[in-house]
């Protein structure tokens, strides 16, 4: 499919994308494939209820942790849909060896957002992988979601995920933290004796009252 091609297919249909995406995977191996990579998501980050492949293409069933409905209404996007949605992404990768076993990928990079609307607790994810060729296991995707109705919610352009080394990512939690070159010491030292004049004028460049009816 050439670009142009793609720009006019974007954001498809969910009806399309439900047509491409018609190999259900396991949402447990998924998980387990991304644990492998050295991507671990927890309980509540676990978003994919059930999940689909079509090559290069990818479409979710998601659910949102109940506690994050109400904190999701202060944001126009939430966080938590962006992580969800880029799942999908990394389901299309691993299909097609793009994520490999022991590549941690983080993301780099976002194109192009579109926000239509603010999805429910469930909604679907449907992601593609951009043809361009991949630099040093850097890849890239559009996202779109929608809602139970099929309405578009939100299209997300040239989603890029770049590698990163897994000591890079463990390294600060393990390194030693250098012993500190500098120290504070207190050293006693007599008090410097002062006389009743310089006592007066002191009191007076502090306060603006006279002392001793000067």
């Amino acid at each position: 499919m050439s670009s142009a091609e793609r720009r006019h297919d974007f954001p498809p249909t969910l009806a399309l994308a439900q047509g491409r995406c018609t190999r259900e995977l396991s949402v447990e191996e998924f998980y387990a494939a991304l644990g492998a990579s050295g991507l671990r998501f927890g309980g509540r980050l676990r978003t994919l209820r059930r999940l689909w492949s079509g090559g290069e293409e990818a479409l979710a069933r998601l659910e949102l942790p109940e506690d994050l409905l109400g904190p999701a209404e202060h944001y126009q996007v939430h966080p938590a849909l962006f992580g969800a949605a880029v799942q999908v992404l990394l389901a299309a990768a691993i299909e097609v060896g793009r994520l490999t076993t022991g590549s941690v990928v983080l993301p780099a990079g976002v194109g192009r957002v579109v926000w239509r609307g603010r999805p429910a607790r469930h909604f679907w994810a449907h992601a593609r992988l951009r043809p361009e060729a991949s630099t040093a296991g850097e890849f890239s995707g559009d996202l779109v979601l929608y809602d139970d109705d099929g309405q578009v919610l939100g299209e997300i352009e040239r989603v890029r995920l770049r590698p990163a080394r897994r000591e890079a990512l463990i390294r600060p939690a393990t390194r030693r933290v250098a012993a500190p070159r500098w120290s504070v010491a207190w050293r006693a030292r007599p008090l410097a004796r002062t006389d009743a004049s310089e006592a007066r004028g002191l009191w007076r460049a502090l306060s603006g009252v006279s002392a001793g009816g000067d």
